[in-house]
């Protein structure tokens, strides 16, 4: 019983996000076409990168000077 839900949670996962790809990707790839939108684009996501990381880093360097575990 548990294995047939895990089965079919996956597959349901996998379809989803498959789906969410498809309709995201439509958008992205219309403006794509344009040069300027794509540098937009590519640095948008470089500086959400950038500041995802950093915030990561951030927290771990915290936790681990006060002496609790980064994780």
């Amino acid at each position: 019983m548990i294995l047939t839900f895990m089965i079919i949670f996956g597959v349901g996962s996998a379809l989803g996000m498959c789906a969410m790809d498809g309709l995201l990707g439509v958008p992205l790839v219309m403006a794509g076409r344009k040069e300027a939108t794509r540098r937009v684009i590519r640095y948008a996501v470089g500086a959400f990168s950038i500041a995802i990381g950093t915030m990561i880093l951030l927290d771990s360097g915290v936790a681990i000077l006060s002496g609790s575990p980064a994780f």
